[in-house]
């Protein structure tokens, strides 16, 4: 019975928490819906809440915000926007902060997060896995002696906190695995480990 009952676990526990995120997900999506006047939203067309109608939505609002903004009309009115949203003093710090990060992980030339690395860390004969995000800038330069990388190491089993380190390039060790792959390996606590791959 203990084997059949651990087998169900293993079945059921990751398709309940697969299900949960993406409700999650879908649910919060689906807020766009008050941007519709009531009249238009599913409940009152239809007579009960549509679970996903809100997701596409969002899908279609983000698809037509870049469409638009590719062209010399939109580009300029995106300008306009960013322009008035740098004269409101704490809104201008927090907006180019973020706008700042999310250009750099999403731009499809950026170099964040493309190469994991292993590196010695917390000490010495300690090993964690990191993501390179860069390299170090501003007055840090002028304090480091040599080249260095920016190096984000994720805590488990919660990548999205962790530390920000500023290593030797010669200690970061480049893996020869997918960002993806690291990023399973360090969730699941080393148990899915990835396929063994020859060192390039």
């Amino acid at each position: 019975m203990r084997k059949y009952f651990l087998t169900g676990l293993l079945i059921l526990v990751p398709l309940a928490i697969t299900l949960w995120v993406l409700h999650a997900i879908i649910s919060t999506m689906d807020q766009s819906l008050l941007l519709l006047p009531p009249q238009w939203r599913p409940k009152e067309l239809f007579g009960f809440q549509m679970l996903g109608f809100g997701a596409v939505l969002t899908v279609l609002i983000i698809f037509l915000t870049g469409l638009l903004a590719q062209n010399f009309i939109g580009n300029y009115v995106v300008r306009v926007w960013e322009g008035l949203l740098k004269r409101i003093p704490i809104v201008n710090s927090i907006y180019s902060s973020v706008k700042q990060v999310s250009d750099t992980l999403f731009s499809s030339s950026g170099n964040a997060f493309r190469k994991a690395v292993l590196i010695e860390y917390p000490r010495q004969g300690s090993w964690s896995i990191g993501f390179l995000t860069g390299v170090p800038g501003g007055d840090v330069v002028n304090h480091l002696k040599g080249d260095y990388v920016s190096v984000y190491v994720p805590t488990t089993p919660n990548p999205t906190s962790g530390f920000f380190l500023m290593v030797p390039k010669a200690d970061a060790i480049e893996l020869n695995m997918s960002v993806d792959e690291a990023l399973k390996y360090i969730v699941s606590m080393g148990v899915v480990a990835p396929e063994h791959q020859p060192p390039k």
